[in-house]
């Protein structure tokens, strides 16, 4: 059975990655508005993990395919997303992973 974390670059997923990681694949779900510094440490929590776990370790990147970028996004819509709208969390975060879980 294949075993998948949901990444998001925090402590708490990195800590689930680090303890459950080998032989899963982790899944982190770009909004296209995230800060150059996420990127980098996305790229570092991959490659230090990946040597914890001898290799046996994926983290797949995923992003939206409707929509093209929150920033994008919000500019177009004239919305900001907030407390009461979390539109992005759906958009571009749960529609992205619930898109790529259903090919596996």
């Amino acid at each position: 059975m294949k075993r998948f974390i949901s990444f998001s670059g925090g402590v708490e997923s990195t800590t689930m990655c680090v303890l459950y990681g080998k032989g899963a694949k982790a899944i982190w779900c770009d909004t296209g508005a995230e800060h150059e510094l996420m990127y980098e440490r996305i790229d570092e929590v991959e490659k230090e993990i990946k040597a914890l776990h001898e290799g046996d370790f994926d983290l797949i990147r995923v992003k939206s395919t409707k929509h093209e970028g929150l920033e994008q996004y919000a500019i177009k819509r004239k919305f900001m997303p907030s407390g009461q709208q979390r539109y992005c969390t759906r958009l571009f975060k749960i529609e992205p992973i619930d898109d790529f879980l259903s090919t596996q």
